[in-house]
């Protein structure tokens, strides 16, 4: 399943660091960043980006539901600074059959 390719805004990421506390130089400030090989200049959160894949795979009306167990062996492959573009994928989840009780919803 791939999603429609989404931004990386520097206002949302400046929100995140404020909310998160995780105010890397790398993540706020260009100047600082760009000091840093490894990054090359400003880069988003990591975290913030697997927060807003999550939601891209959530149905925000009442109805069924598919379990987050976590991820496994997630990591950080690639930098991505602020109005890049990026994409999320999973595979087609499972079918499983649930028997519930007459009258449940």
């Amino acid at each position: 399943m791939i999603r429609p390719s989404e931004r990386s805004p520097s206002r949302t990421s400046r929100r995140f660091a404020a909310l998160s506390g995780d105010t890397f130089y790398a993540h706020m400030s260009e100047t600082e960043a760009a000091r840093n090989p490894l990054f090359g200049g400003r880069v988003a959160h990591g975290y913030f980006l697997i927060s807003a894949a999550a939601g891209l795979f959530v149905d925000p009306d009442y109805g069924p539901v598919l379990g987050n167990y976590g991820l496994n062996e997630l990591r950080f492959v690639k930098a991505v600074k602020p109005g890049d573009g990026s994409r999320c994928g999973s595979p087609a989840p499972k079918k499983v059959c649930v028997a519930t009780r007459a009258g449940a919803r």
